[in-house]
């Protein structure tokens, strides 16, 4: 039986598919909720968090010893996913194919193993392509190859 997409993700492609356009903070939350660390961030413990504090948000490295605060190490500056549909592409799973439906609307399928065909679609519509792109590909990430598809209704 497959789960139900995560309640703090399912919020983040909310939020991709209502942006009007390219957003620093959504492609950092991402970062957050992928946990997408540089190479020197992958043994450590603890997470990645959005310091939207400052003047432009960053995305800092809270170690558990010492929790989140604005002393925190800034972590790479990441890609611009919602801005660029080449980074947008990087977060469409290994297992799936990506189309663009029209200017708006793209979809994100999956193989079913079973079959030979595309049985699983993770349609999203977004103001540009990359928005749509991004919020399709989250919606594959969270689910596994054998979950049933609950986001597309």
């Amino acid at each position: 039986m497959g789960s139900m997409i995560p309640h703090s993700l399912n919020n983040l492609i909310e939020r991709v598919e209502a942006a009007s356009g390219p957003d620093r903070e959504l492609d950092l939350a991402i970062m957050v909720a992928l946990d997408l660390r540089p190479d020197w961030l992958r043994k450590s413990t603890g997470e990645l968090w959005v310091d939207a504090s400052g003047r432009n948000p960053v995305v800092r490295w809270a170690d558990q010893s010492v929790g989140r605060s604005v002393g925190n190490p800034n972590v790479d500056d990441g890609p611009k996913f919602t801005a660029s549909l080449d980074a947008a592409m990087t977060l469409v799973p290994d297992d799936c194919t990506w189309l663009r439906l029209s200017p708006a609307t793209m979809t994100v399928s999956r193989p079913d193993p079973n079959e030979k065909r595309w049985a699983k679609h993770f349609d999203a519509r977004a103001a540009t392509p990359a928005l749509a792109l991004c919020a399709a590909a989250l919606k594959a990430r969270a689910r596994t190859p054998d979950e049933k598809d609950q986001t597309n209704g």
